[in-house]
């Protein structure tokens, strides 16, 4: 199910709602003021862990030998 992002036309409040089908594009009333709202285009959000900045040592040494990644291997001292 997506989320969906909202503005109120009258008093600005945004909020999210979790809406049960893609095909339900009517918009919520505002849960603030009960006024019409507009659905707001969205970002989504990726999260990753840390890594080196070529993925593995090894992706990070094989990419300074080609002159990138900073041009340092992490596993040479």
């Amino acid at each position: 199910m997506p989320i969906y992002e909202y503005l109120c036309e009258k008093c600005n409040y945004r909020f999210e709602r979790l809406v049960a089908g893609m095909r339900n594009s009517d918009a919520p009333d505002c849960p603030k003021c009960g006024s019409r709202t507009k659905r707001m285009l969205s970002v989504f959000a990726a999260h990753t862990k840390e890594s080196t900045p070529c993925g593995s040592s090894a992706d990070a040494c094989q990419m300074a030998q080609q002159g990138g990644c900073g041009s340092s291997c992490p596993m040479s001292s």
